[in-house]
């Protein structure tokens, strides 16, 4: 026992590394969310399904009629798009990615307040979806009772007139080349089921399918005060009659209301958000059709199914929400829409699921150069139009008006998009592009971002040498695309430096689940453009910046195998491995090593080089008996890339006389606890 105790005094103990185990440290959490109370209004919002694009199926059964299934892929109307607007496909696989020339084609570059005046040439963007699902939303017109109009639908009997209850499933996406063949030929679901002729369609000359019609589907459930109200049905005789009866009439009067409402010059005029008002050919018009299905109406409630087409519907269903206090000050450009909404004479319910576009944008973080993923809060709103009838005050005038370059003052932005040329090469300051908002959360509303978890591309930001002209006339940029993918840039998606500072922190994001939460209330100060013009926003708020790290974590293993002496030299290797597992060779960033007491490292902290090929060796000594960790991360991005070593005290095997020594010394200190123990009793 006397040899036992000096042994252990001496600290003759030997350390094992247990199985190393990537961690991240405690996450801080917010407070919990605070659940709404019965009735009160409640949004959340989400993002999320991050590069991944879908086809769309038109064939003429359940479950397709024109919804994207689960094929990946990019849609004909990307090609139709760039023969007339340029777009480009840039990365044909996830993550998708495409290119063009986003400006407005009316904005000008005539401002006098700096000369000369540039302009964003092109934006690289890739797609996710935009969700949101608001509950109890109470606005004074988002309901349908006595003098209320939830602007959704036309009202073609009396605003004064109570409207009862109406549910409404909308569905939006683009024509396809297969979608206007079927339409002209007669063998489409619409010319089936809707009995549109194919002599309506007009898709020659100026009016060709080039990638923007828009098709507009979905269906209606009306009760009778709602049929009264919104489609000027009598309250007293059947309705499924009176509906067979004025079909043609409501026809007409459906597709003249989206007109009166985003046409020219209308309240809801869409021009400065999509260059031009909302119609569909040669004359003003909007095309819809109407159908009763039988087999789920009866007298008293009406299921309608709808069918239109236009240029622009999509943006006009973006003024009504903002109208709404929904989606004002976070307004992507939607590919695919499913829109559903239960409205009563007071309150409202609306789901939202869309898959956004021309928004994603490729940048760099704000505290380093890593390539990222720029998401924004931004309005709609790109070109300054505002029309004759518009209000004084105004409210629908363009919220693009005061970032515009050419109104005798010109505010300028910095600008990170990679392979721009000079003289706007990346990290100038151009004329806005778009209209920064502050997106702030009001009492029980909440936003979640979630990040994708599979290897994600990226791309550098270098000064590009190919044209990056994107021409509004079309034709795409071929040459500028297969430049990009020269400097693409594959890794894990993680949370980056944006504005403010604080979203970088475990307040918002848990990079255990890759998940951003926002919960309101929450107001944001603002990046101003200052000092030259201080009322206008930098950038939006909250700016959320995704990189694309090359490197996932720094690999921790002991170079020699265990049990380990302390006050011995051993060598620890640190490995920078990607999303895959496999050594990032060329890796140049900065790991940080934070090692437990007892632990002496000969360096806690390391630059790669290119000569390293990614590995790093590094002396330890442990010094203490007990468990110890060593934690790494990096220096830029210390959130995502962790990695955690655990090493437990194993007892050195001595020689087998000992073992009974040992136990029985084992014993004797448990009995005297024992008899302790029972002496206290």
């Amino acid at each position: 026992m006397a040899m036992v105790a000096i042994m252990v005094g001496a600290a003759f103990v030997m350390l094992m590394p247990a199985m190393n185990q990537s961690a991240t440290p405690p996450v801080k959490k917010e407070p919990a969310y605070a659940q709404a109370p019965p009735g009160a209004r409640e949004v959340t919002y989400s993002i999320s399904h991050m590069g991944e694009a879908y086809m769309k199926d038109s064939s003429d059964k359940d479950g397709a009629r024109g919804v994207c299934n689960s094929t990946p892929g990019l849609n004909t109307w990307w090609e139709k798009r760039k023969a007339l607007y340029s777009d480009t496909i840039v990365h044909n696989a996830f993550p998708y990615v495409i290119a063009y020339q986003g400006e407005s084609g009316a904005n000008g570059y005539g401002g006098t307040g700096k000369d000369p005046v540039y302009h964003l040439p092109y934006g690289t963007y890739s797609f996710y979806r935009f969700a949101f699902d608001a509950k109890n939303l109470s606005q004074s017109n988002l309901a349908t009772g006595p003098d209320k109009d939830p602007l959704f639908l036309p009202i073609l009997g009396k605003l004064s007139d109570d409207g009862g209850n109406v549910q409404i499933n909308w569905h939006l996406t683009y024509f396809t080349d297969a979608d206007v063949a079927a339409m002209l030929a007669g063998t489409s679901y619409v010319n089936s089921y809707y009995g549109v002729s194919p002599s309506v369609f007009n898709f020659g000359g100026l009016f060709v399918n080039e990638g923007w019609y828009l098709e507009h589907s979905g269906k209606m459930v009306f009760d009778r005060n709602a049929a009264k109200k919104f489609l000027n049905l009598g309250l007293a005789t059947d309705l499924r009659t009176q509906f067979l009866t004025n079909n043609t009439a409501l026809n007409l009067s459906w597709g003249n209301h989206y007109l009166s409402d985003g046409g020219p010059d209308a309240l809801y005029d869409i021009k400065a958000c999509y260059d031009s008002s909302i119609n569909t050919g040669p004359v003003n018009q909007v095309n819809y059709y109407l159908k009763l299905e039988p087999e789920n109406s009866t007298q008293d409630v009406l299921t309608v199914r709808m069918w239109g087409y236009s240029w622009g519907f999509e943006y006009l269903l973006m003024r009504y929400l903002d109208v709404q206090g929904l989606i004002t000050t976070f307004q992507p450009s939607i590919e695919e829409w499913f829109f559903n909404a239960t409205i009563g004479s007071n309150l409202a319910d609306i789901q939202s699921r869309s898959t956004a576009v021309y928004h994603m944008q490729t940048w760099k973080d704000g505290n380093a150069w890593i390539p990222s993923w720029l998401i924004e809060p931004q309005h709609a709103d790109y070109n300054d139009y505002v029309g004759a009838s518009y209000p004084d005050p105004p409210y629908w005038f363009s919220r693009f008006a005061y970032y515009s370059a050419y109104s005798g003052y010109v505010p300028l932005r910095q600008q990170w998009m990679p392979g721009t040329n000079a003289p706007n090469n990346p990290g100038t300051s151009d004329a806005y592009w778009a209209t920064p908002t502050a997106w702030d959360l009001a009492l029980y509303e909440k936003l979640t971002v979630k990040l994708s978890d599979v290897p994600f591309l990226g791309y550098d930001v270098y000064n590009g040498t190919v044209s990056d002209i994107f021409p509004k006339n079309g034709g795409g940029n071929d040459l500028k695309a297969a430049e990009l993918n020269t400097h693409k840039v594959w890794g894990e998606l993680v949370l980056g430096h944006g504005y403010p500072s604080e979203l970088y922190s475990t307040t918002y994001y848990d990079p255990l689940t890759k998940t951003i939460t926002i919960n309101g209330p929450k107001v944001w100060v603002q990046n101003r453009n200052t000092p030259d013009f201080p009322d206008l926003n930098l950038t939006g708020t909250p700016q959320l910046m995704l990189d694309v790290s090359k490197v996932s974590q720094y690999n921790l293993t002991m170079l020699e195998p265990g049990p380990y002496t302390n006050g011995l030299t051993y060598h620890l290797v640190v490995t920078a491995k990607n999303i895959t597992g496999a050594t990032v060779t060329d890796w140049t960033g900065t790991v940080n090593l934070a090692p437990s007491a007892g632990i002496t490292l000969g360096a806690t902290l390391h630059k790669y080089i290119v000569g390293d090929s990614g590995v790093w060796t590094v002396t330890i000594v442990f010094t203490t008996a007990g468990s110890k960790t060593i934690t790494s991360t990096d220096s830029i991005l210390p959130l995502d890339l962790v990695y955690v070593l655990t090493f437990d005290t194993l007892i050195p095997e001595f020689p087998s006389i000992l073992i009974p020594v040992m136990m029985g010394a084992a014993m004797i200190v448990v009995f005297i606890r024992r008899m302790d123990k029972k002496r206290e009793n």
